[in-house]
């Protein structure tokens, strides 16, 4: 786990008066749900402090925080918690770019359900305006219940839509992402849901690792998607120099979050990846 009041140490990679070296092609940040993930097989927990001046220290722009877990901070009413994860980023100016939100019950077939995880949503909504979030990111999750594709298409294309006109009366932009153990793994579905809800302000995250099988090269995933359309791109480890080809070939310029789940070493596949990002943008 991130331990947002941990003491932090004085992180071994930071060299004192260093220059950022970011860029100007997009901007990058870290997500720090793989560090809260790491955290089990590492044996240890990660002080957020440490992993913010980790990512200052590479020149990274942001960080894209989870609904529950790092820093501790789980609803809009932790006014105390958010003023402290604000002082935090904004000493190493870094910025909370997005925050990602569970899709659980977005299809559900239940109303009941799906009603509850749009008051959900909304209060998560809250926390994203006063983290100073660009975006709310939904992973929807689950099986169909009983329900048919079909009518799992119309109510996730409901829910999203419900998720935009939250999104847009607080300024945010809602980007939509596929989970491997979700009901809709394929390229073809998540493009027919974001059809079927038909709102500017839903964007799909440009993430190969998200879809069930391959969906084909990234420069074709990319150009379905397409590059003017996405809200930002994830990159995971294995995946990272695909990516990036494809996204300088279509000249995307929007923000990059780089996911360390399932490395062996959060901090290595960070700065890894990084490399390539600024190898890439020149």
């Amino acid at each position: 786990m991130l331990n947002l009041l941990a003491t932090t140490p004085v992180a071994p990679w930071l060299a004192p008066g260093r220059d950022r070296a970011r860029n100007g092609r997009w901007s990058t940040a870290i997500a720090l749900g793989g560090f809260a993930a790491a955290s089990p097989r590492a044996g240890r927990s990660y002080a957020l402090g440490e992993v913010l001046e980790f990512a200052a220290s590479l020149g990274f722009d942001g960080v894209e925080l989870a609904s529950v877990g790092p820093g501790g901070v789980h609803r809009a009413g932790d006014e105390d918690r958010i003023a402290d994860l604000r002082r935090l980023t904004d000493a190493v100016r870094l910025d909370c770019f997005s925050l990602r939100v569970t899709g659980t019950d977005a299809f559900a077939p239940d109303a009941t359900r799906r009603l509850q995880w749009g008051e959900n949503l909304e209060a998560g909504a809250d926390l994203a305006r006063k983290l100073g979030a660009t975006f709310i990111e939904v992973s929807p999750a689950g099986g169909l219940d009983g329900q048919s594709a079909e009518e799992g298409v119309f109510h996730l294309a409901s829910s999203l839509r419900r998720a935009a006109e939250i999104g847009a009366k607080r300024g945010l932009l809602v980007a939509v992402t596929l989970d491997r153990t979700s009901a809709f793994t394929s390229l073809d579905q998540l493009e027919r849901v974001l059809r079927t809800a038909t709102h500017p302000l839903l964007r799909p995250v440009f993430d190969p690792a998200s879809f069930a099988g391959a969906p084909g090269p990234p420069e074709k995933l990319l150009a379905r998607l397409g590059a003017l359309r996405v809200g930002y791109a994830r990159l995971r480890e294995g995946s990272t120099a695909g990516c990036l080809r494809a996204l300088r070939e279509g000249r995307y310029h929007g923000w990059i979050v780089v996911d360390p789940t399932g490395a062996p070493d959060p901090y290595e596949a960070c700065a890894r990846a990084k490399g390539l990002l600024d190898f890439a943008a020149r």
